[in-house]
């Protein structure tokens, strides 16, 4: 009797040590808490950006751009504590590019989406990224951008080209 007893003991104890040592990782959280951050200045709070009419025929293949046209984030102060500031980007991303946004009206053009890039206007921000960090003053600062039509299929059909994008600061 004592034998079934011990061998039970023995698996029961071993079913727990196996459990106790199952730390595969670790996680590191870290942060700063701020009392306040920039003044957004109203006019950078629902920003418009209007392409006008763009043909269809200005797109010359995927991946080629058609219009564009600037963004900025201007902000009025900023706490001492706040030296530079960085933005990023989400709305709903394309099916065919995932880096662009997508069109996303009733009845949207296809074959195009929307890039958004950093002030040089070469340099794509991806979907879901966040933008290059800039220098901002107690007196505030602006970030810049650039909206293109980007195209994502051999060909572009005519349509609404709308979307929505919203925007983070992060600090």
């Amino acid at each position: 009797m004592k034998n079934p007893l011990i061998l039970s003991a023995v698996i029961v104890v071993s079913s727990l040590t196996t459990f106790a040592h199952a730390s595969d990782g670790t996680i590191n959280v870290t942060g700063i808490i701020l009392d306040s951050t920039c003044t957004i200045n109203t006019s950078s709070v629902a920003i418009p950006v209007n392409f006008g009419t763009v043909s269809s025929r200005a797109f010359t293949g995927v991946g080629s751009t058609a219009g564009i046209e600037p963004i900025k984030i201007n902000f009025d102060s900023c706490p001492t504590s706040i030296t530079s500031a960085a933005v990023s980007f989400d709305g709903t991303s394309d099916a065919v590019n995932s880096n662009l946004f997508a069109l996303t009206s009733a009845a949207p053009a296809t074959g195009v989406a929307v890039g958004l890039y950093e002030a040089d206007g070469a340099t794509e921000i991806p979907y879901g990224s966040t933008s290059k960090s800039v220098p901002l003053t107690t007196a505030g600062g602006t970030l810049s951008y650039f909206a293109k039509y980007v195209q994502t299929a051999t060909s572009v059909t005519a349509g609404s080209a709308d979307t929505v994008i919203n925007f983070t600061v992060k600090y």
